[in-house]
């Protein structure tokens, strides 16, 4: 992954002086995982196929090729080049703990729910390897100076090693300050398996909200955060579905205090259907502080999907012009989500910076997106503090872009801000 642009700037260098980095050639970060372990015993190694078992762990990932020195892999790092890339490789897994999917969902599973209380209050004892897992995770965390966890989901046509490096670099572009957990859904890993895992990522979302639960009874972030990339946006849109048909809106607001909801989701690119977005985003918008949504009609894998599988993507819609085939009253409802501050999109289709270049992996590939993606997860700024500019569609919706001076306004925002 290039820099973050903002990064290049030695007035905002994460790795300079910084008392959260113990290793300069190394990322360890956590994982999830529902992938069928290929060897049994063997914790190295996960597989394409779901295995019934939510597997929580550790990994640590070498940067750079042999013995390469720390100051030269940061200054290629900073290159904007894709000839300056830096290898990034998995080295070592460890397993915590196995967790029977079946056991987990009905143990967490509210028949009411007002029951989520006495569950908060007193949740069950873990087993010995979870809860040495949230004593590693939960440590990190009260380290960390904003106490946030993110939570990476990533895209279809990803290995166990390649969506743990891309979640890791999450972690890692913070110098190692905030947290990061990689969910790894069994996907196949390969470009000839999208239809099974559209099937594999559309029976993920209830492991996930399940898995979301227990980051909310045992974890000590304050803020939970999520990336869904691509077909991870199906996880993410599915998982929210049913906490929030497990916690409505009226329980919600009977309770005697606000409780802790998921801050920021970042949808880069989201595979999900605009249809299934559109009809459950508005019923589960309550669960989330903000979501930020990232278009392109001219995303031509999201389109081949919608070739595939039927239907406009959310990441392939673009303009609001889609808006007009949803009925009057889920239309008006999204609008005024929308206009209200609680859904903001941004529109990669348009863009004044010279250079820059959109691409289906443009959330971690496009230096000024990665940029956008951090400062939005970990500072949770409004899109104008971090610098874009906003038109209105025909429908007289707020969509956001990236103007001329993006980055100049953000490096304003983030001096103010530290200072």
């Amino acid at each position: 992954m290039p820099t973050p642009e903002v990064m290049r700037d030695a007035r905002f260098d994460v790795f300079m002086d910084n008392p959260y980095l113990e290793s300069v050639d190394e990322i360890t970060t956590y994982f999830a995982t529902t992938r069928k372990q290929k060897k049994p015993g063997d914790p190295k190694v996960f597989s394409r196929n779901p295995g019934g078992s939510l597997i929580l762990g550790e990994v640590t990932l070498k940067i750079g090729e042999g013995d390469d020195a720390w100051r030269s892999i940061y200054s290629d790092s900073v290159m904007p080049s894709d000839e300056d890339r830096v290898a990034l490789k998995l080295t070592d897994t460890r397993v915590d703990a196995m967790l029977d999917l079946t056991d987990l969902n009905a143990a967490l599973l509210l028949d009411d729910p007002s029951d989520a209380l006495e569950l908060a209050e007193s949740p069950a004892e873990l087993s010995a390897g979870a809860q040495a897992f949230f004593d590693a995770l939960n440590s990190d965390l009260d380290k960390s100076p904003t106490r946030i966890l993110t939570v990476f989901v990533h895209g279809a046509n990803n290995s166990f090693e390649e969506s743990v490096a891309r979640g890791a670099q999450i972690q890692y572009f913070t110098g190692d300050a905030d947290v990061a957990l990689t969910y790894s859904w069994p996907a196949a890993g390969s470009i000839f398996g999208y239809a099974r895992d559209v099937r594999q990522a559309n029976r993920s979302g209830e492991d996930f909200a399940e898995f979301m639960k227990l980051l909310s009874l045992y974890s000590t972030a304050e803020h939970i955060n999520i990336i869904g990339y691509s077909a991870g946006g199906r996880i993410v849109g599915g998982a929210l579905t049913v906490l929030a048909e497990e916690f409505p809106q009226s329980f919600i607001d009977s309770l005697p205090k606000s409780p802790r909801t998921m801050n920021q989701i970042y949808l880069a690119a989201s595979d999900e259907k605009l249809s299934k977005f559109a009809e459950n985003y508005p019923n589960y918008a309550y669960l989330v502080d903000k979501i930020t949504v990232t278009v392109n009609p001219d995303d031509h894998v999201l389109g081949m999907a919608g070739i595939v599988g039927g239907g406009v993507r959310l990441g392939g819609a673009g303009g609001g012009k889609y808006m007009q085939k949803r009925p009057d009253d889920e239309r008006q409802r999204l609008i005024d989500l929308i206009n209200g501050g609680k859904l903001d999109i941004v529109d990669m289709q348009i863009n004044d910076i010279e250079g820059f270049k959109y691409s289906h992996e443009a959330w971690y590939e496009n230096p000024w997106l990665s940029s956008d993606v951090l400062i939005t997860l970990y500072l949770g700024l409004d899109p104008a503090s971090r610098g874009l500019s906003t038109y209105k569609t025909a429908n007289d919706l707020g969509v956001w872009y990236f103007p001329e001076d993006y980055l100049s306004t953000l490096k304003e925002t983030l001096l103010e801000y530290f200072e």
